[in-house]
């Protein structure tokens, strides 16, 4: 049997629902695409040709979809939110037969574990198949029936190039349980986790979810392959006519523009005493020693690092936490104030410093921040959830700028260029200075130029856990 879309409608509820059209494949293929067209690269002549080919989007080369939520749509913020990103919808997924042997035979695996032949795709031909994500293939040897590989379809990755180099790269692939984890890697893959938490899951149990081909960070981590949006969330000029008026459009919270080029605004009573107390709520006995990121090892495991240049300890609220009452309308009020869907968002990282603790100054970006899916941090939204005695103060040593921490108010700050949203803005680099009495609570909300929700869910933001 040879490949044809009758051939593949065998099992036509489950396979080949329609003949629909596969993902667009204009797009950029590199996560700093969009920094080297602010570099003018688009339009160098001795760019231009790789431009064209990998960083369509980023050039406007083509036409892309605006990405761009209405900041009050809950519709929007809650289909961008979802965890399981379309499980249910279908995909296409192309093969491409490069081997230097003979035909292979295609199977589908069914959720029973049983094998049902689809045909035979031939050396040197490719074909497509309609599917769904989740749904599992094997190739093997026509000849000897030799297992060639076994894949899981995930949204995103919609093609395969079946040849030695490839083969050669996965041969070693097995589950590596995650240092402290318990768990059975076979257990959680036939519980639906290798979609639901597919940044653990390809990464320490590769084996099991048949995901082999996505633990190195290179072929799991860019915005094409993740399935997400290639059009940032600032423009050109965006964050200055965002910042315009901000004093009058936000009176209400008291708005002070304390420095312009960069912006510095301060607000006044932004947070209700019951949003602090849901907040600190929910991490109450979860915070841990504040830590650095280390190197990413292969997979793109970044390892903790424990330093004298900040010393406080640290909770996050993810997940549920950030649907609670206090977090979720701390979260609606900074979505409306800077025009950027909650996708974008890093979960609230919550402080807590003690008498003689602090954070040396530092910047909230980093050089390598452009080669990340979610690109670089592009607002600081810092919360101070309490009142210090003494000490602790927000300073902004380029600028000459301190901020005395206030118990229910807000500090805003960018950490790129309005011109350049791309490039780091190393004037907003600041400390948190020693508590010298009492205690200090508050709470950083990160922004970044694209979707950051899909990336953390692939691992591809920091450490995998």
């Amino acid at each position: 049997m040879r490949f044809s879309c009758t051939a593949w409608r065998i099992i036509p509820l489950l396979l080949c629902p329609a003949c629909l059209a596969g993902p667009s494949t204009c797009g950029d293929t590199h996560n700093r695409c969009l920094q080297w067209a602010h570099e003018g690269k688009c339009t160098n002549a001795g760019d231009k040709k790789y431009m064209r080919q990998n960083c369509a989007a980023s050039c406007e080369f083509c036409a892309i979809e605006d990405q761009v939520c209405d900041a009050e749509s809950k519709t929007c913020m809650a289909e961008s939110s979802n965890p399981i990103r379309q499980v249910d919808k279908p995909m296409t997924f192309t093969w491409w037969h490069k081997l230097e042997s003979g035909p292979m035979t295609v199977e589908w695996i069914s959720p029973s574990d049983e094998a049902v032949l689809l045909g035979t795709l031939e050396p040197g031909s490719s074909h497509v198949v309609n599917t769904f994500p989740d749904h599992v293939f094997r190739l093997r040897d026509a000849g000897t029936e030799r297992v060639i590989l076994t894949i899981r379809m995930f949204p995103g990755h919609d093609s395969m190039l079946v040849e030695q180099p490839f083969l050669d790269m996965i041969a070693d692939c097995e589950d590596r349980p995650a240092e402290n984890w318990s768990g059975s890697c076979a257990a959680q893959a036939e519980q639906g986790e290798c979609l639901r938490n597919p940044g653990f899951m390809t990464v320490f149990c590769s084996a099991s979810c048949h995901a082999c081909h996505l633990r190195a960070r290179e072929q799991r981590c860019t915005r094409q392959n993740l399935d997400m949006g290639q059009r940032p969330i600032l423009q050109p000029g965006d964050m200055d006519a965002l910042f315009e008026g901000f004093e009058s459009r936000w009176s209400e919270y008291n708005a002070t523009v304390l420095h312009r080029s960069p912006w510095i605004v301060t607000f006044d009573n932004f947070l209700k005493d019951d949003e602090i107390e849901g907040l600190l709520g929910q991490v109450e006995g979860k915070y841990e020693r504040s830590s650095d990121l280390g190197v990413a090892d292969k997979f793109g495991d970044n390892a903790k690092i424990i330093s004298d240049v900040r010393t406080s300890n640290t909770a996050w609220c993810t997940a549920d936490c950030e649907t609670t009452p206090g977090p979720a309308a701390i979260l609606e009020r900074i979505v409306k104030i800077i025009n950027v869907p909650l996708t974008n968002f890093e979960s609230i990282q919550v402080l807590r410093y003690q008498t003689d603790e602090y954070y040396k100054q530092h910047h909230d970006g980093s050089d390598g921040d452009n080669d990340l899916p979610g690109g670089p941090r592009i607002y600081t939204f810092f919360l101070y959830l309490s009142d210090v005695e003494e000490g602790g103060e927000t300073f902004f040593p380029k600028l000459n700028l301190t901020m005395k921490p206030r118990k229910g108010s807000a500090l805003l700050w960018p950490s790129v260029l309005s011109d350049r949203p791309s490039s780091m803005d190393s004037l907003t680099s600041h400390a948190a200075l020693p508590v010298t009495k009492g205690l200090k609570l508050a709470a950083n909300t990160w922004v970044h130029l694209f979707n950051n929700r899909v990336p953390n869910r692939w691992g591809c933001t920091g450490p995998i856990r």
